[in-house]
């Protein structure tokens, strides 16, 4: 059977740039799922998109729009006309909608909210107030909430009568306050007795966030415990929102991306489309600081080769020292930078953690220094090398562990990124103290011995 090809975005972006009436434009979209006719938009001009967003049905267009990168979507949200815009506030979910709104001026949001209806407006407006990496700032106000006096029959009817709640799965019993006190899922519900009060059924130890808690620290909250959603409430406890599974998705998703990028000197989601220049402007400072690295390790090399100028062979392993450790050091670097970001690293494992990877590091000196020692005496002439290199590696190594798990700790302990510092930092500060110490011991051994 011929197997056929699934067209790219940047093929199908360019059929309907080539699409000369509306309708068909609209068959060629119309059996894409809206995640995929996003990735078409980002790949066609300005006007191309405006033209194409204009036909699709309200229901996708929102989900598009949800799915668009930061600066498509910001372009994009500035073409279209007022009227478009209220109809796909009004008709998205409160979460959704007031990211929207962050990405607008403060007085076309406020022409925009006046349009909608003021329950609704007041929601978005709550949700604008919060940072929008907190619980508070990716929380949904579409969710289910009954009180205790109520009996699982009134809960079903709570249900059909709320059809557009984005989170049905769980509802949650709170009292005259409007505080949280208890939780049910919708099997309990289902499967209780139709006169049964919810007070009975429903779970009082419930697990919820506060509105100024991390979204990294909601996602890990909802992975640990394998929620569908997790409530989120303010100081009071009173009931605020709801964080779903689906928005940890793509918290989860956006700040893996930001740790890897960061790892490569950029800051953007999308660095494959960055225009050339702004590549370099990111790149350039992080690869200045390796720059200044080697030309203090060059240095380094030349203060020592006046008292080496005999033994050429030495300067043949300075190669494999600095990788040696430079390769460790990212790797301790690597486990630290992902343990912050999980929750597996905190103020009370510190300690724990530096010792078992000076551990690690050892361990493997002592190995990778017996083999590279042995290779020195059998290729070169005279034992004080293979010694040298030997006891340089297993020292270059143990201290690269240490520096790789170190920098990263004190970078989070001081509100600097981590993940900045796995590069560059660590891979300059590798180099020249495994130079050193490597050319330290082969000046004391070689050339006394």
């Amino acid at each position: 059977m011929e197997e056929t090809r699934q067209q790219s975005p940047e093929e199908i972006a360019e059929e309907v740039s080539q699409k000369a009436s509306d309708s068909e434009v609209v068959n060629t979209l119309d059996d894409l799922h809206p995640t995929d006719v996003a990735d078409v938009l980002e790949e066609l001009d300005l006007d191309d998109r405006k033209r194409v967003f204009a036909l699709l049905d309200n229901e996708v267009a929102i989900e598009v729009l949800d799915e668009l990168d930061g600066a498509a979507k910001q372009e994009l949200l500035g073409e279209l006309g007022r009227r478009k815009l209220q109809t796909l506030v009004r008709d998205m979910p409160s979460d959704e909608a007031a990211d929207l709104l962050n990405l607008m001026p403060p007085e076309e949001t406020e022409k925009l909210l006046s349009a909608v209806e003021e329950e609704q407006a007041i929601e978005l407006r709550e949700l604008a107030e919060y940072e929008p990496d907190t619980a508070g700032g990716i929380m949904t106000k579409d969710y289910l909430s009954v009180t205790a006096e109520q009996t699982a029959t009134e809960a079903i009817e709570a249900i059909r009568g709320t059809p557009d709640a984005e989170v049905i799965r769980y509802l949650y019993v709170v009292n005259e306050r409007e505080e949280l006190v208890g939780v049910l899922s919708l099997r309990d519900v289902i499967v209780a007795r139709p006169g049964a009060g919810l007070a009975a059924i429903a779970r009082t130890d419930v697990i919820s966030v506060r509105t100024d808690t991390d979204q990294e620290e909601v996602a890990r909250v909802l992975d640990k415990y394998d929620f569908a959603a997790i409530p989120v409430v303010d100081g009071n406890n009173v009931l605020r929102g709801v964080v779903t599974y689906d928005d940890v998705i793509d918290v989860m998703e956006e700040e893996a991306s930001e740790d890897i990028y960061r790892l490569a000197g950029t800051a953007s989601h999308k660095p494959t489309r960055e225009p050339a220049p702004r590549r370099v402007i990111l790149r350039l400072p992080w690869l200045l600081i390796t720059l200044a690295g080697g030309l203090i390790s060059s240095q380094i090399m030349h203060s020592f080769g006046h008292g080496l100028q005999a033994v050429v062979s030495v300067m043949a392993f300075v190669p494999v020292v600095n990788a040696m450790g430079g390769n460790v050091g990212l790797q301790s670097s690597t486990v630290v930078v992902r343990g912050l970001a999980t929750g597996e690293v905190h103020a009370s494992r510190i300690l724990s953690v530096i010792s078992k990877e000076i551990l690690v590091g050892c361990m493997i000196g002592i190995i990778c220094g017996t083999a590279v020692a042995a290779f020195a005496l059998l290729t070169q002439e005279g034992a004080e090398l293979g010694f040298a290199v030997g006891l340089a590696m297993f020292c270059g190594i143990t201290v690269a562990a240490l520096t790789g798990t170190a920098i990263p700790l004190l970078c989070e302990k001081y509100g600097i990124d981590p993940a900045l510092a796995a590069g560059p930092f660590i891979t300059a500060l590798n180099d020249i103290t495994c130079l050193t110490i490597y050319l330290t011991m082969a000046t004391l051994l070689v050339t006394t011995l």
